[in-house]
This record gives C-alpha cells, structure tokens and sequence, in this order.
C-alpha cells in the first residue's frame, strides 16, 4: 500500500482539506455512518417511492437475480439481502439515498454544493474481502466518503478520453480487463474510516473491503 502523487489526475486527501473545514468532517463520518447502515438503507428502499432509490445486490462483480432477495410482491427481503452479505460475501449497491428523504444528507449536500455541486449520492456496503464491482472507471466524476473501516483501492490510470453517458457502455468492460492485465496499478492503497477521495472520470479502479468490511457513499460530480 502506498501514495501517489497528483500527475496520477487523482487526489486523495481529508474532507477537511478539499471541502470547507472540519464539521462535514466530523458530520460525515459520525452521524452519516450511524445512518447510512445497510440494514436502514435496506428498509427504506423497500419503501421508497423513487424510482432512481435501487437496491443490486453483487457477487463477484456481478448481480444477483433480483428473485433471490426480493418477496413474492417485489418488496426487499432484508434477512435474504443479509444472508447473502454474510454468507455468500455479496456486497450491495443502494443508488440515490439522497432521494430518501430519512436518510439525513441535506447538510452534507449544502455544504458539497457549494462547490462541487453533486447530482446523486450512491451507498456501497461491502463485507470482508468484497468486491461490488470489477475493475472499471466511471463516466463522471466522484467525490468518495469511507463511513466505515476500511477499503482497499488499486487504481490505473485513465487509458480513454471518453466523455460519453455516466452509464459506461458495456463494450469497456472487455478492453478495460485487457488493460489491467498488461498494465500495473499506479497506486494501491487503503481509504481509511473519515477519509475522502476525489476521483476523475475515466480513471479505472479495483475496490473491495477491508477484514471487516466497510461502507462508502459516493457523491456523483
């Protein structure tokens, strides 16, 4: 594990050094990580009127049937969701908490916007050695909040200029793999509880959890 320097396009650094001092700091890893937990999340998703709030419960890189976790009227089945964290080492991915009105992120969004503007806010939760996804990079821009533990990143370098939809078409997945496997990562390292990474959009990434598992949200520039 180490550091990188900033010619990676890449910064990482403490909220109270990219944003606006020390109380989104201490609000974003206190009470955010007491409310942003999978078991809450789960709950009002399940009861959610928006759209945009989904939950995609991920092995290996890739998701689950949704008839594994869901009842027979389409509601979330929090015990299943759990089993599978627990079980079969599943993470989950929660889109949109911001559209959930329980979920206290107005005084994180008011202090973010004045800056950065986000226009989603996502939540991963990962057990121990977990990984949500494959290596990938995103089509925009993302500011990441470790709530929880610890997460183990690798990072390469962004080999596209792709300035397309957020959602990356499917076609990158293979040259994305073919990429990885004949280039080293240029960092590799761990985002420790209250930390913060501001990532650039085509910068490809490999994350999974700590021994103990974690949780992050990821605000969408």
């Amino acid at each position: 594990m180490g550091t990188w320097s900033a010619g990676h396009a890449l910064y990482r650094c403490k909220l109270e050094q990219i944003l606006t001092g020390a109380q989104l700091f201490s609000y974003a890893t206190a009470e955010l990580a007491s409310q942003v937990t999978l078991e809450r999340c789960l709950r009002l998703a399940s009861v959610s009127r928006e759209r945009s709030c989904h939950v995609t419960v991920l092995r290996r890189g890739q998701p689950c049937r949704r008839e594994v976790f869901l009842s027979a009227s389409g509601c979330i089945v929090t015990d299943a969701v759990l089993e599978l964290v627990t079980v079969w080492g599943c993470s989950v991915h929660v889109s949109s908490i911001d559209s959930i009105d329980e979920i206290p992120l107005n005084e994180l969004s008011d202090v973010v916007e004045r800056d950065l503007a986000p226009r989603r806010i996502d939540a991963f939760f990962s057990p121990s050695d977990g990984r949500a996804l494959n290596a990938h990079f995103d089509g925009h821009d993302s500011l990441i909040l470790q709530l929880s533990d610890a997460k183990e990143w690798m990072l390469w370098p962004a080999y596209t200029d792709y300035n397309g939809p957020d959602k990356v078409p499917r076609q990158f997945e293979r040259l994305t793999r073919e990429y990885i496997e004949k280039t080293p990562p240029s960092a590799a390292f761990s985002l420790l509880k209250g930390g913060a990474l501001l990532l650039r959009r085509g910068v490809v990434h490999s994350v999974k959890g700590s021994q103990l598992g974690s949780a992050h949200i990821s605000l969408w520039l």
